[in-house]
């Protein structure tokens, strides 16, 4: 390689990839450190964004990262009180500052699980038959 393919490469290398209220912290390093702990944090901002109406920072976490200010989200409360309290309790690990204290997929598919069994037991059919009616109405406007 020449010394110019090495500067695009470590300069690609560097370069940030995505929309910026959704991108990791740790990411300010450039999209080439990006993990599944990156996605998990992803993930966590959209969550948070479902269950609230809002982000969870009013800064980008990889610009707050950047600036050498806290990454802290704002706390989820459980505003809606038919959702089991675990829900927003994963939401916000998900969330977490270090990627190393985010959950894994199998952990954040099986506390949603918990979830979801924590409402058939609360609401019970009515819940269930919600959902169902819901997803089928969703197939029918998409087709």
């Amino acid at each position: 390689k020449t010394n110019e393919d090495k500067d695009r490469s470590a300069e690609a290398n560097s370069l940030l990839v995505g929309t910026p209220m959704y991108l990791a912290p740790e990411l300010v390093a450039g999209s080439a450190v990006a993990t599944s702990a990156s996605d998990v944090f992803s993930f966590g901002v959209i969550a948070f964004e479902l269950l609230s109406g809002k982000m969870p920072y009013t800064i980008p976490a990889v610009i707050l990262r950047h600036r050498g200010l806290p990454v802290q989200a704002e706390v989820l409360s459980n505003t809606h009180s038919q959702l089991p309290p675990l829900l927003p309790d994963v939401v916000m690990r998900c969330l977490a500052d270090d990627a190393n204290q985010r959950p894994g997929a199998a952990e954040i598919c099986l506390a949603l699980g918990r979830v979801r069994d924590q409402l058939l037991t609360l609401h019970g059919a009515s819940f269930h038959q919600q959902s169902v009616e819901s997803a089928t109405a969703r197939e029918v406007r998409g087709s």
